[in-house]
């Protein structure tokens, strides 16, 4: 993916998430709000925790929060029903993956080879 492509992508999941959040903010109940108010009252102590220290020479990886519900946002994504969002995050580059799920030789390829078959007496 290129920077440009990528760039393109994150726009489309920042629109997306805002419309997400706008809706879950029109339907959450008091309970949602409270944990997702704990969640950025966690991200603000963290922030500040992290003022504090030295940055290491290098970036750290980015390691599963345990301490956090998994995926991007499951409070605003239950809020809204679930669905699709509720699933696996969409790889950052899907085209690998969709390649892999397409027939080996098409459809096409398959017509051909049968019509050739009837063609040369084999059928």
């Amino acid at each position: 993916m290129t920077p440009d492509e990528a760039e393109e992508v994150y726009a489309v999941r920042a629109a997306l998430e805002r419309l997400a959040a706008r809706l879950a903010a029109e339907r959450a109940t008091e309970e949602e709000v409270a944990e997702l108010d704990s969640i950025v009252d966690t991200m603000a102590a963290e922030l500040d925790r992290g003022a504090r220290r030295t940055p290491p020479a290098r970036p750290r990886p980015r390691l599963p929060r345990p301490d956090l519900p998994p995926g991007p946002h499951p409070p605003t994504v239950r809020r809204l029903g679930g669905g699709a969002l509720a699933g696996p995050p969409v790889p950052a580059d899907p085209r690998p993956a969709r390649v892999r799920q397409l027939p080996r030789g098409g459809r096409r390829g398959a017509s051909r080879a049968g019509a050739a078959d009837q063609g040369n007496g084999t059928s």
